[in-house]
Parts: C-alpha cells; structure tokens; sequence
C-alpha cells in the first residue's frame, strides 16, 4: 500500500473592511508526484522543493506512524512558505507527493518558473521526483472582483 505526501503552504489574505464572503486563497502552485506502488517510503526520507533555483527541504515523519484515514505534518524550516502533510494509503489511490508553494505577493512570479518536487531517501537517492514549467498564472477571485483577495495560480501544460 502506498502513502501520499502532500507538501504545502497557504497564505490567506486577509479581508479587512470588505462586506463580502471571507473566502480565501493563496499565490502559487502545486507540483504532484505519483509514486510506483512497488516503491517504499523509507524513515527518513526528506523532500526537496524548488522554486526555480531556490529549494527547502522538509522532514517527513515516520510513515509507520501515519493512521488510516488520517495523515501527519511534514516539518519545513520555519519561513520558508511550505508545509505538508503524508496522507495514509487508505486516503489516496497511491502514493504521491504534493508541493504546494504560496507567496505573500505576485512580483516574482514569470511564466517559464520552474517548479520542482524531489523524494530523496536517507541514504541520499532519489526515490520520485516531479518538475513543470509554467506556462501561465491565472488569476483567483474567490469574493469577486470587487473585494480581495486576488490570488494567482500557475498553471502546467
């Protein structure tokens, strides 16, 4: 049986004298990893995310410790914009990582960013990894255009 890793980061804007729904949204992308079934995720195993050049690496916890129907936190460094959960098997088809990054704002963000997600085992070999180039940003307006947030997320081809 698999597990998933679900590796995120949400930045909800706040909506300060708007009388309108509280609805939120985060600037950013998620990255997916499909893991083979046949392929175990061993303690101590760590993911790499990058944004372009710039990567965090996060913990993983024990997948043994993982509930059914449950799932448990990935540690990221503090500030880093990215956290995570690793679902239990029973929650998913199989297994897979998902990297969700989030920014406070836009300006950075380019069509032809590079986004990647990267399994690395505790002997230091890649189990999975996952890159996409963005072809596009959309934009998100969750409360409508008349009252934030405006949130943009990328998209893949």
């Amino acid at each position: 049986m698999g597990l998933t890793v679900a590796v995120g980061a949400v930045v909800v804007a706040s909506l300060q004298g708007c009388a309108c729904t509280l609805a939120g949204c985060s600037t950013g992308a998620t990255v997916s990893i499909d893991v083979p079934d046949d392929v175990t995720i061993p303690d101590g195993t760590t993911v790499t995310a990058c944004f372009n050049d710039m990567c965090v690496s996060g913990a993983l916890p024990s997948p043994s410790a993982v509930l059914p129907g449950s799932g448990l936190g990935i540690t990221f460094p503090p500030g880093s914009g990215l956290s995570g959960i690793l679902w239990a098997p029973d929650v998913v088809v199989s297994d897979r990582v998902e990297v969700e990054w989030s920014f406070a704002d836009d300006a950075r963000l380019r069509t032809g960013d590079r986004y990647r997600a990267t399994l690395i085992g505790p002997a230091g070999a890649t189990i999975a990894m996952k890159q996409a180039t963005v072809t596009s940003y959309i934009t998100v307006e969750p409360n409508g255009s008349s009252c934030g947030p405006t949130c943009h997320h990328a998209q893949f081809p």
